[in-house]
């Protein structure tokens, strides 16, 4: 082979590689969607066999004397607040909804490299069948960095269209006081791990999906996924169907959710428990 012909072969290459790259980059990040997903779907499962083993109810929806038995049984007399319904570090530690997901390894996106790289704790010294790997000094619970979606505190078993979960790639409006079965009371996990998807509040530029180029830098650390960009993000729903999903998608979500009634609540609950990479909280990995 002539110097030549070597230069054009190189040159050659060098084009399908510029080509080709991005395309496979591409597929990449769809197939890792399609994971999410997955995952997604699994935790609906779990939810749901939670909800039939429930009165239909979801952890969110049950009632005072029953969310109080429910957390006795995995923590004790000292610690059985109903709260823990309310927040997602401790939504996945009820026996039958772990046992369903498996592992925590299915609360980590595979668009979420940071979650992955944070949940690799959870399965080597969780408490509860590797799961709950970290300690605030009173409750074992799952570490916020190692879930990469956000549970809809008003999913409801009875009502199909209601937001279930989603990727916790969202900023919202901040969360709101609501009428739990449990108790009404404004989410105490508000400023960390929470926000509302509001249908009256479709004017707020945070109610939408971030990527990982986000403008805000905050808000990009905390809450982006770091294959996902802008105006994309995975849902299901509460009869277990999942999308993939937009902004637009979102809002329409979010309607659809809101117009939703005859459940196991008479009012609409648009609050959403979500994880976070926000790093300022006090949180120890258990000893």
């Amino acid at each position: 082979m002539t110097f030549l012909e070597l230069m054009l072969a190189l040159l050659v290459v060098g084009l399908l590689a510029t080509t080709l790259f991005p395309a496979l980059a591409t597929a990449k990040k769809k197939a890792n969607r399609t994971r999410c997903m997955g995952n997604l779907r699994l935790t609906s499962v779990a939810f749901l066999g939670f909800a039939n083993d429930n009165d239909a109810r979801f952890p969110w929806l049950l009632g005072e004397r029953d969310a109080t038995q429910m957390w006795t049984s995995i923590y004790g007399d000292l610690h059985e607040g109903y709260h823990h319904c309310w927040d997602v570090r401790f939504l996945f530690l009820p026996p039958s909804i772990r046992q369903q997901l498996g592992s925590a390894e299915a609360l980590a996106s595979p668009c979420d490299p940071h979650a992955i790289a944070e949940n690799a704790a959870e399965d080597e010294i969780g408490m509860f069948d590797k799961f709950g790997g970290r300690f605030d000094g009173a409750h074992f619970h799952m570490s916020r960095k190692a879930i990469s979606y956000g549970v809809h505190l008003g999913g409801d078993a009875l009502l199909p269209s209601t937001i279930l979960a989603t990727t916790r790639n969202v900023v919202g409006a901040p969360g709101y006081e609501h009428n739990y079965p449990a108790k009404r009371t404004a989410p105490v996990w508000n400023e960390y791990l929470g926000c509302s998807l509001r249908v009256a509040d479709d004017s707020n530029q945070d109610q939408l999906y971030i990527g990982y180029d986000h403008h805000n830098f905050d808000h990009r650390v905390w809450h982006a996924l770091g294959s996902l960009e802008a105006s994309q993000g995975q849902m299901v729903f509460s009869d277990g169907s999942t999308r993939l999903m937009g902004n637009l998608r979102m809002k329409e979500a979010i309607y659809d959710h809101s117009k939703q009634t005859g459940g196991t609540m008479e009012e609409v609950n648009e609050n959403l428990s979500r994880a976070t990479q926000r790093g300022d909280v006090t949180d120890y990995y258990v000893k």
